[in-house]
């Protein structure tokens, strides 16, 4: 299930609800964002998506998974 981590535009930056905390950060760069979790669990692997584009078209740019030990 795809669940939405943080949102930015030009103008504002933030996280969703139920990350909208100390365990979640999220960073504005001089032309991107970083999402930064802090002391990761087994409960934060999963497959972080970044997405980008307009409100009319979106498209995924990049990917990763978390693998946690």
């Amino acid at each position: 299930m795809l669940q939405t981590v943080a949102t930015a535009s030009l103008t504002e930056q933030k996280l969703s609800e139920q990350f909208n905390n100390n365990h979640f950060k999220l960073t504005k760069g001089d032309s991107q964002y970083y999402l930064t979790i802090k002391n990761i669990t087994k409960e934060d692997e999963a497959t972080y998506l970044c997405q980008n584009g307009t409100a009319y078209f979106l498209s995924f740019a990049a990917g990763i998974y978390l693998a946690v030990y």
